[in-house]
């Protein structure tokens, strides 16, 4: 498993995501994470997805898909599930709507359904491609 620093040093070698520099740090955002490498050396990566003004500390299972997949695949695997935990929802949105014939709103929910659809395809097509090179 890797180190949250070979983490950093996988991504700086990868030409297809863009690293950003400041003052004090480098630093990407990708599909909702944050990794940052301070001047100092210090690496981090944080969770950007949630409606604050803070990013939030990695949870025990993130870390995990990051120090065995690395930080771009494993961004598009921690994607993967969020959306599926979202499609889920939907799908039972879907079967409440069905079930006590509330068409009116069923179009709307049926939309964003395919739309999460796409985005799932979308992260598994790009796994496919990152790891046929």
């Amino acid at each position: 498993m890797r180190e949250v620093k070979e983490i950093w040093d996988e991504l700086e070698k990868d030409t297809m995501v863009p690293i950003y520099s400041t003052p004090k740090s480098r630093y990407t955002i990708f599909n909702g994470y944050k990794i940052e490498k301070s001047n100092e050396g210090k690496v981090t990566i944080h969770n950007t997805r949630h409606d604050t003004a803070f990013y939030l500390r990695l949870g025990q299972r993130e870390k995990f898909i990051f120090a065995t997949n690395g930080f771009v695949k494993g961004t598009h695997l921690l994607a993967i599930d969020h959306l599926r935990t979202r499609l889920e929802i939907l799908n039972e949105t879907i079967q409440y709507l069905l079930s006590n014939n509330k068409l009116d709103t069923l179009e709307k929910v049926r939309v964003e359904r395919r739309e999460l659809i796409d985005k799932l395809r979308l992260h598994f097509y790009k796994i496919k491609i990152k790891n046929e090179t």
